[in-house]
């Protein structure tokens, strides 16, 4: 399977995606596009220009993804840009039947996740986006044993994720600009979608509350918390922290069920499950999540399988994300069409 980068002016991804392809049994990363973005900016988000990228890895370099796919003969392509570009990028990939793999978050609009799902699926690619926390060994394991009724009938969901802190951010990135969206979409987009997956149901009312503590002059929240009513009836919370600089766990989950209860506290933690006979830990494992998500995508691709999160489940997640961002800035509950998007 012969794959290439389309983007490079992004903190992060360009590197991940291309560390992962190298790691995948009978997958080629053979080619890379600037997308029309400067050196300047590659370099600075990069640390390194588009040409010493391209070295490193043994690519060939291109300005145009699409010259990239045609010329190189591609059949998936990883998209890293900003937010509010990446649909470009996909309207102008998917009309060559090429397979996606999308940066999160996909879009900073619901409109331009819509257009996203429509480009992939009126092209029959397959198409995914990510990553999120459904690859965390811990995680997974809880949603196996949630999934199969270990806990009875969910009831309320809490997730926690906190990622460092914006301060030491490039200067002048593009993730900086309040257009992009900032954590409120790179952020929310785990602890949302995290709910979404672990209760198995959409959510139909959020309110939120976010704020700048630690970042002053970010046009962004650096911590929020949210709570959303469910589907199902389920109540859940989400925590987001970006201000630590200290050790702290990645993430946490906790579910309450009519039957027992499931906990992770994740950075070497165990996950442990409580109930009527008493608490069992059940998962230890760190891996590698970015990896094990592009590897789920590349079966998919092989296979023409549903891959873990396809553009149209992204696109519920974002407008969650989105929705939550509306609750704080009105300081009001948001209601929500079931799964947040047509």
């Amino acid at each position: 399977m012969r794959l290439g980068v389309a983007g490079l002016a992004s903190v992060y991804y360009p590197i991940a995606f291309a560390q992962a392809a190298r790691t995948i049994e009978g997958v080629q990363l053979v080619a890379a596009a600037t997308a029309g973005r400067p050196e300047s900016a590659v370099r600075a988000a990069l640390s390194m220009g588009p040409t010493e990228y391209a070295g490193n890895y043994g690519l060939a370099l291109y300005e145009d993804p699409v010259e990239m796919v045609r010329k190189e003969g591609l059949d998936g392509v990883f998209v890293c840009a900003e937010f509010s570009r990446m649909y470009e990028l996909v309207e102008a990939l998917a009309p060559l039947g090429v397979h996606v793999y999308i940066a999160k978050a996909m879009a900073n609009t619901v409109e331009r996740a819509e257009r996203i799902v429509a480009a992939c699926t009126k092209a029959g690619i397959v198409a995914a986006s990510g990553p999120t926390m459904r690859f965390d060994a811990g995680l997974r394991a809880a949603h196996k044993r949630l999934a199969n009724g270990a806990i009875g009938e969910i009831l309320c969901v809490r997730v926690m994720h906190q990622h460092g802190s914006l301060i030491g951010w490039p200067e002048g990135d593009w993730y900086l600009q309040p257009e992009q969206g900032g954590p409120v979409l790179s952020l929310g987009w785990y602890v949302y979608d995290a709910i979404r997956w672990l209760s198995g149901s959409e959510v139909t009312r959020v309110f939120a509350e976010y704020d700048t503590y630690a970042t002053p002059g970010s046009p962004f929240m650096d911590n929020g918390k949210a709570v959303c009513r469910l589907q199902s009836r389920a109540i859940a919370s989400a925590d987001l922290y970006f201000s630590t600089r200290w050790a702290f766990p990645t993430w946490e989950i906790e579910v309450i069920g009519t039957t027992g209860a499931i906990k992770t506290m994740q950075t070497g933690y165990e996950a442990m499950q409580f109930g009527p006979t008493g608490v069992e830990a059940f998962q230890q494992t760190r891996n590698d999540m970015v990896l094990a998500e592009v590897q789920d995508w590349v079966d998919a691709c092989r296979t023409g399988a549903r891959p873990e999160v396809p553009v149209a489940d992204a696109a519920r997640t974002l407008a969650v994300c989105l929705a939550a961002r509306d609750s704080a800035a009105s300081a009001a509950p948001v209601d929500m069409k079931v799964g947040g998007i047509a």
